[in-house]
């Protein structure tokens, strides 16, 4: 959210009479903080992940809220002069956490993923794709324990969505013309695509 001149992460709460709170800052570094990711993981922590510019070029960046008290901002993605971008988070049922963002250091858009067992973040990783510019991903593990993964192929000119659905051993691959999206799986198991 843009206010007085500066690109702030923010947060609101919903609270049980749908009332919402006044907007709280996640960052407030002067470089420009964007496109957030958030999550609640099963310690009942908050984690939020972010683009930042506060080091000269666009990089993940992410917090924990533990209780009343947020971490220092951690960088999650390698200072170089390649953009990494649009993140997005999740814990999955076994406890590890999940980061894909999109990328641009192999000279085209791919999506990178990283994830996080035992407190340590694996190496970057490179996610099978398209061979054209990949972005805009959005993953997610659903009640059956298989992880979705979206992303736009083709950039602005396309946006031609795929979807992987990887459950032990075998994946499952269609192509769906459906714009940017935010997905989910609701309590009944139906699949929600916005």
């Amino acid at each position: 959210m843009e206010a007085n001149g500066n690109w702030d992460v923010y947060y609101r709460v919903l609270d049980g009479s749908c009332d919402w709170s006044d907007p709280t800052k996640v960052t407030t570094d002067p470089a420009v903080d964007e496109t957030p990711s958030a999550f609640q993981d099963s310690s009942g922590r908050y984690w939020v992940f972010w683009t930042s510019t506060r080091d000269g070029v666009q990089e993940v960046y992410y917090r924990v809220l533990d209780g009343e008290v947020w971490s220092d901002p951690i960088r999650l993605t390698e200072k170089d002069t390649y953009i990494d971008w649009r993140p997005s988070a999740f814990q999955d049922s076994f406890g590890k956490y999940w980061v894909f963002w999109e990328s641009g250091r192999d000279g085209d858009w791919n999506v990178y993923y990283k994830v996080r067992t035992d407190g340590e973040w694996s190496p970057p990783n490179r996610v099978p794709t398209s061979g054209a510019s990949d972005e805009y991903p959005h993953a997610f593990q659903d009640n059956d324990d298989c992880y979705w993964l979206f992303w736009s192929v083709g950039g602005s000119t396309h946006r031609l969505y795929c979807m992987n659905r990887v459950k032990r051993r075998g994946t499952r691959a269609a192509l769906v013309n459906i714009g940017r999206c935010s997905t989910f799986q609701d309590s009944s198991g139906r699949y929600w695509v916005f």
